[in-house]
């Protein structure tokens, strides 16, 4: 049976960078914690004027201004749906602190 790690999430959803300014991820928040088999909320809000039809989900480490992404998760949902829900794979490996 594999044993259930924690994940420290320094930064979960990533977006392209022409889009950063028309994203705001509302969960999860930075240093949520899940463990392996969870199931997590993924939830950002659109500006009113963006024009975003897609985005990334990724699973990203390193300081926010230099994140490096581990794994992505889906490379293409509906913008505006504002929501993806990610079932955390038991396999995972633990983010290092």
């Amino acid at each position: 049976m594999l044993k259930a790690f924690i994940i420290t999430f320094l930064s979960f959803v990533l977006f392209q960078l022409a889009q950063a300014a028309s994203v705001t991820i509302l969960s999860p928040k930075t240093n949520d914690e899940f463990k392996a088999g969870q199931t997590v909320e993924i939830k950002w809000k659109l500006a009113e004027d963006a024009s975003v039809d897609k985005v990334m989900i990724a699973l990203a480490s390193g300081p926010a201004q230099a994140l490096l992404i581990d794994e992505v998760i889906e490379n293409s949902v509906d913008a505006k749906s504002g929501i993806y829900k990610w079932k955390i794979p038991e396999n995972i490996k633990p983010n290092p602190k």
